[in-house]
């Protein structure tokens, strides 16, 4: 199996957005893909379902269902990092 890509890719995808990692949020469902995110310095939304709430932890959130979020809600999560 492949492991998650690291926080390069995921910068360019910010600067392709034209928006600052800083204003961005991630949702990833692997740990791997969590700790390149925080590594990006994005926020990261965790969801289970391949890994644990308990395994997914260090994310600035953990959902079990992407029902859980909303537009306001992300927003509010990376206001929350930049305070």
């Amino acid at each position: 199996r492949r492991r998650q890509p690291e926080a390069e890719p995921r910068e360019l995808g910010g600067e392709r957005l034209v928006l600052p990692v800083e204003s961005c949020a991630l949702i990833e469902d692997a740990v791997h893909g969590i700790e390149a995110a925080r590594g990006a310095g994005m926020a990261s939304i965790a969801l289970t379902g391949t890994a644990t709430r308990d395994e997914l932890r260090d994310a600035d959130r953990v959902v079990e269902t992407l029902r859980e979020l909303s537009p306001a809600a992300v927003a509010d999560l990376i206001k929350s990092r930049s305070n």
